[in-house]
């Protein structure tokens, strides 16, 4: 993480060379400490990733979305060296932790099919996954399909 958006923002698609010297000069202007060190501000080799690397990424986030969003190459050599459960191991499971219960309880707070699914994503994609939607949606009216009818 850099510790200055100035300077990181002025760096973004800079050549090696100037990326050194708006280092340099932001370190002149508001401090090292305020700046950081200059390798926070330079490209980072490529790198094979390796079952520990990847752990030691991961360790970072607590969720699968998080440490996607965060270290899309750790993520991605996660995945494509199917380990992504073990480096995942700490992270929290998130709209996967709804059981049967708590997606029934979500479900009672809304009158239509349509107003959960747009007022709790997780829970009616959960209830979905787990094919309980018509189970916890039966106190919801089911609307008749729109159309008429033909010959009419």
């Amino acid at each position: 993480m850099h510790k200055h958006k100035e300077l990181e923002a002025l760096i973004k698609g800079a050549s090696k060379a100037d990326r050194v010297g708006a280092h340099e000069y932001f370190v002149n202007r508001f401090g090292a400490d305020s700046v950081g060190p200059l390798s926070d501000y330079l490209r980072k080799k490529w790198q094979r990733w390796t079952l520990e690397m990847c752990k030691a990424e991961a360790l970072k986030y607590e969720t699968r979305g998080a440490f996607r969003k965060g270290s899309r190459a750790a993520f991605d050599a996660a995945q494509r060296l199917k380990i992504m459960n073990e480096v995942c191991a700490h992270m929290t499971l998130g709209n996967r932790s709804h059981t049967a219960e708590s997606i029934a309880a979500e479900a009672l707070k809304y009158e239509t099919r349509l107003a959960f699914k747009t007022g709790s994503k997780s829970a009616y994609h959960a209830a979905l996954r787990l094919k309980i939607k018509e189970q916890v949606c039966a106190h919801m009216p089911k609307h008749a399909k729109w159309g008429h009818k033909k010959g009419g």
